[in-house]
């Protein structure tokens, strides 16, 4: 049945009597609207965000809390401590240069000859 201006029909007035607190429709009142989760916060409530957090991550449950709980909720501050963990618990790689003494042992570079066959002059007195 149409409603004319400021009536309304009978059929309206039946919906809002069994659904008082429906104002949006295929929503009853009985259902929780979800919303969705702010991208740049951790919600350790949420287990589906603390088991995408801990892959992405690549940490255990326990350390993205105890993380959590120093620095904050904030994803990015968050990954910065986890990166900045990794960086300073890694060690240093192995930058010392080989010794010289093989090559000494084996007589020096002057009895070898190169491998282009060019012969090192030899020194001048």
């Amino acid at each position: 049945m149409a409603t004319v201006a400021g009536v309304r029909s009978r059929t309206d007035e039946e919906r809002m009597r069994f659904y008082p607190v429906d104002k949006q429709q295929g929503f009853s009142a009985m259902q929780r609207i979800k919303h969705p989760p702010m991208r740049n916060k951790i919600d350790l409530s949420d287990p589906r965000q603390v088991r995408g957090w801990t892959r992405r991550l690549r940490i255990p449950p326990d350390e993205l809390k105890m993380v959590v709980g120093k620095i904050g909720n904030s994803a990015a501050a968050v990954t910065k401590e986890i990166e900045l963990r990794r960086i300073t618990q890694k060690p240093a790689p192995d930058l010392a240069i080989p010794s010289a003494a093989p090559v000494e042992a084996a007589g020096g570079s002057q009895g070898v000859p190169p491998a282009s066959g060019v012969v090192p002059a030899s020194p001048r007195n």
